[in-house]
């Protein structure tokens, strides 16, 4: 009994320095590809997404592509053997143990092209204006969302729109300068806690859930400037206002929005994406509208060169006809701007398909 309990810890103890000890290889497994997985699907939505802006802004056609499923499936198997020669010379007898250990490792992932009603649904729609709200009600910058997601105002037009003249192929950028100078406001009244958002469900859930605003009564010199120049642009007084999609208010005590898809907000983006003057002499790409729409940097700046970005933190790089496209890691704007885009693109993918989440699955076993 003693010989076999001594066999059992010699063959573990010589097993574990190739299987890493007799423990379940299943939370090594786990611990490592969460998070190596993870920042892989991050990696590559942020390229996808990149390349798809700049698709666009060469007259190409984005496309994208959907995880559905994860699998990685790992086997890690041991063997070994004990054996105890007797010595005829000196009656003693000798030990000797043999072992060997086999990884296997087999990823399997199921990818699928977003085409048809779910293309519609995910990237065709335009977002409800609840659903860009409840985002700014969740700490997200709202001229930043708004920048992104939102087309007008009531009467007040983002400048993400560009007009191009045939006769002279110069890009014009048509928007209004109130509008700016609203979300302006609107960014001050959020720092400010002045801004209050409400959401009730629809009786007939015909036209969804209602989302109604209120610009608080607020101390403070800029805070004052700010609601007042606020209402003043919305064409709202004091108390709460309802936000309505679509281009004119249907009644009074209502602020009409209308919202982009993320197509919309893709194709506003690329706009302003650098180019090489030769691809604009060639008549490959339209010229860039400038680095300044009505006093206001572009809302995601994407940087361009011959050669990779030296940086090793540039944030989504990608490759498109022999030159670089990427994000500065110094420019935080168009990084924060970046984010909520991708935010916006995964609150799309939900609604369009919300049974159709990502599913990661690492079987482990050790033998």
């Amino acid at each position: 009994m003693k010989r076999s309990f001594l066999i059992a810890v010699t063959l573990c103890s010589g097993l574990g320095a190739l299987l890493g000890g007799c423990a379940s290889y299943g939370p090594i497994a786990l611990d490592r590809d969460r998070l190596d997985y993870g920042e892989a699907v991050s990696d590559t939505l942020k390229r996808e997404t990149m390349l798809n802006i700049v698709r666009i802004r060469y007259g190409d056609i984005p496309a994208f592509v959907q995880i559905d499923q994860l699998v990685s499936s790992y086997q890690l198997q041991g063997s070994g053997t004990f054996s105890l020669i007797p010595n005829p010379i000196t009656g003693l007898n000798f030990s000797s143990w043999t072992g060997g250990a086999t990884y296997t490792d087999r990823p399997t992932m199921t990818f699928t092209p977003v085409t048809g009603t779910v293309f519609e649904s995910a990237f065709v729609r335009p977002f409800a204006p609840r659903e860009v709200i409840i985002l700014a009600q969740n700490g997200m910058w709202i001229d930043v969302l708004f920048r992104l997601a939102v087309q007008s105002i009531g009467n007040l037009s983002n400048a993400g729109r560009i007009e191009t003249s045939r006769t002279s192929q110069s890009t014009l950028p048509v928007g209004s300068p109130e509008f700016f100078q609203l979300l302006a406001d609107l960014r001050v009244l959020q720092e400010g806690g002045a801004l209050s958002f409400r959401f009730t469900p629809s009786k007939d859930d015909k036209d969804g859930p209602h989302v109604f605003l209120t610009i608080l009564s607020t101390r403070g010199e800029a805070l004052t400037a700010a609601a007042a120049r606020a209402r003043s642009l919305l064409g709202i007084g004091p108390g709460e206002a309802e936000v309505v999609y679509g281009r004119v208010a249907r009644g009074p005590h209502q602020i009409a929005m209308l919202t982009r898809s993320f197509i919309g907000i893709l194709t506003s983006v690329s706009a302003f994406v650098e180019v090489p003057d030769e691809d604009v002499a060639a008549h490959r790409v339209l010229p860039s509208p400038g680095d300044a729409i009505n006093g206001e940097r572009p809302v995601v700046s994407v940087r361009t060169s011959s050669s990779r970005p030296q940086s090793p933190y540039a944030i989504a790089v990608v490759q498109y006809r022999g030159r670089w496209f990427w994000i500065d890691d110094n420019d935080f704007e168009s990084k924060d701007a970046f984010r909520t885009m991708l935010t916006l693109m995964k609150l799309a993918e939900g609604g369009a398909n919300p049974a159709k989440a990502p599913v990661l699955t690492i079987p482990a076993s050790a033998q």
